[in-house]
């Protein structure tokens, strides 16, 4: 077997463990996220859910060099759709109160898929792999926010990758002959 077969089956591991990490990861915040809430309605002390928690950002960080282009994906799905449910005006079976709350959820598409661009050039460092999760499980997680299309926690997600984003660019020099990680080429 040559190298060029073993990168490409050392690849096809890596994606498949991310992707396997990132359902595992869903899967345990779903589980660990009812625990706590049920926990909390009945004064139970929810370690079990809070060590999935852990557990599952444990995962999402190792795995973010992954997951951020399935991410990113939905993104677009979510801008897409947005902009069509604010053009048409229907709100079928979506529970939005007015026409203006499609349109948000597209410009937080947008602006989601504008901060995880530049992972196109560059994999992301551990402080962006942070924000990521951070992000993502502010996302997620419906029992923080209230029942509208976008929440406070989403837009703290959000804030969170536009910090991380301004880090990486603050600390990037400028010089046109450096790469992504400041070293010259």
């Amino acid at each position: 077997m040559d190298s060029n077969n073993r990168k490409q089956i050392r690849s096809g591991l890596r994606l498949g463990a991310g992707a396997g990490g990132f359902l595992i990861a869903a899967i345990l915040i779903g589980n660990g996220g009812d625990r706590i809430i049920a926990s909390s309605a009945s004064h139970q002390i929810a370690w079990v859910g809070w060590a999935e928690l852990v557990l599952a950002a444990a995962i999402l960080l190792a795995t973010a060099q992954v997951w951020y282009m399935l991410l990113a994906g939905y993104m677009v799905f979510g801008v897409i759709k947005g902009v069509f449910l604010f053009a048409t005006g229907t709100f079928p079976s979506h529970g939005f109160s007015t026409r203006l709350e499609p349109l948000g959820i597209a410009v937080y598409g947008v602006a989601t898929l504008a901060l995880l661009y530049r992972f196109a050039q560059s994999s992301p460092t551990v402080l962006d792999r942070v924000a990521l999760t951070v992000f993502l499980f502010c996302f997620v997680i419906p029992w923080i926010g209230p029942g509208s299309a976008l929440s406070w926690s989403q837009m703290i997600g959000l804030a969170v990758l536009l910090a991380s984003w301004g880090i990486f660019h603050w600390r990037t020099p400028h010089d046109p002959e450096c790469n992504a990680h400041g070293a010259k080429a």
